[in-house]
């Protein structure tokens, strides 16, 4: 898996900033039972809320992402770009200066049109289709997390 994120903000006034992220995820194996692409590319806005407590060690993270992404199946047709938007938060607590405790919650869901050679769920041993249509597809998901960060 080769995984590669890159994220540029900028701070605006107080506690918000805007910026950009891009995202690119390759793999080398697909589950032929469902759809399940080998490269996934994301190309997202991004507006952040973030601050930090200093006397009490709580913080907070709330950003929120609007934009495009694309995945493929090597030797498949393209599924394309399409609209993607997501939002994420987090709470956070340090109680020393090298310590970071989070709990955060993430929503992100992408729309696009799965090619028709695809479109009854697998993938690898797809049936191809009679129709030329592209069928509008969406996938998302949620994800909670709690964690631990130590700072050398």
């Amino acid at each position: 898996m080769c995984p590669c994120l890159i994220e540029a903000v900028v701070p605006v006034v107080g506690p918000l900033s805007v910026g950009y992220t891009t995202q690119f995820i390759t793999w080398r194996y697909n589950d032929p039972s469902y759809w399940s692409p080998q490269e996934f590319a994301a190309h997202l806005g991004v507006v952040r809320v973030a601050q930090t407590f200093f006397r009490s060690g709580f913080g907070y993270d709330v950003q929120g992402v609007l934009g495009i992404a694309g995945e493929r199946i090597l030797g498949l047709p393209e599924a394309g770009f399409g609209p993607s938007f997501g939002g994420s938060g987090a709470i956070i607590y340090s109680p020393i200066p090298r310590l970071e405790l989070r709990l955060s919650a993430q929503y992100s869901q992408t729309v696009r049109e799965i090619p028709p050679a695809v479109v009854g769920g697998s993938s690898g041993s797809a049936v191809v289709q009679t129709t030329t249509s592209r069928s509008p597809s969406k996938y998302y998901w949620i994800l909670g997390s709690a964690s631990a960060i130590i700072y050398f």
